[in-house]
């Protein structure tokens, strides 16, 4: 049996673009698990080298600051039972 030469050709557009779609999907699990992978490392070997004051002081003053960002924080952070 002869093929219809009019015939659209979706059939093999679609298998490449599936077939793409499964290689992005594939290209971004690997790279977000290797991320993932790297900060899981990086935590590991943060814990393991000891105590760091300096960032530790950073990491508060971070959160300081991220208290002014935020609305509805900007109060002091023990004044939860104080009236408005």
């Amino acid at each position: 049996m002869a093929t219809n030469p009019h015939a659209p050709r979706i059939g093999t557009h679609r298998r490449e673009v599936e077939r793409d779609d499964r290689r992005m999907l594939l290209v971004w699990s690997a790279s977000f698990a290797a991320v993932l992978g790297l900060f899981a490392a990086g935590t590991q070997v943060y814990r393991v080298t000891g105590p760091h004051p300096e960032v530790t002081a950073l990491i508060r003053q971070m959160k300081h600051h991220a208290r002014w960002l935020i609305p509805g924080l900007k109060g002091a952070p023990n004044a939860k039972d104080a009236p408005f």
